[in-house]
């Protein structure tokens, strides 16, 4: 496998050369790690997407007033809002959300990036291991056929 080296962009390589140091198993455990944090990674991405989503189309008078409503009547009796200050409010409150929030997806986005491409490295190096052994394997057999037929 060494002659398809050339074939990975250059950061790819340092990765290949400090991955293949590991053994199968440390390797395919690695993988299953990996994996795990993509699912997670998806998982958290479709919930904040889904957040967002939900604060841009939340009715305010039918979702966000039964959530807050404790806050709202505490808010209302000490300021003595009227219901257009309250909804004004509530809307800066939540474009403030939306902002951590698209924060939160683009930290969560890049992290699932990176889980990607590590993983394709990691898959890589665990396809060239196998393909190693396999080859190694091939030739242990030659060997013996051939000492078979001499003796």
């Amino acid at each position: 496998m060494r002659n398809k080296r050339y074939r990975l962009p250059v950061g790819y390589l340092k990765k290949v050369e400090y991955l293949e140091k590991f053994s199968l198993k440390e390797l395919e455990l690695y993988q299953a790690y990996l994996k795990s944090v993509i699912e997670f990674g998806k998982a958290v991405v479709g919930s904040i997407i889904a957040a967002i989503i939900a604060i841009f189309v939340a009715n305010y008078d039918k979702t966000i007033y039964p959530v807050l409503s404790d806050i709202i009547r505490v808010y209302i009796s000490k300021k003595e809002i009227t219901d257009t200050g309250l909804k004004i409010m509530l809307m800066r409150i939540n474009f403030s959300v939306i902002i951590v929030i698209s924060i939160l997806l683009a930290i969560y986005i890049s992290r699932l990036m990176n889980a990607y491409r590590e993983n394709s490295i990691v898959e890589y190096v665990i396809n060239s291991k196998q393909k190693d052994m396999e080859i190694m394997k091939y030739g242990n057999r030659i060997r013996h056929r051939k000492r078979e037929k001499r003796g």
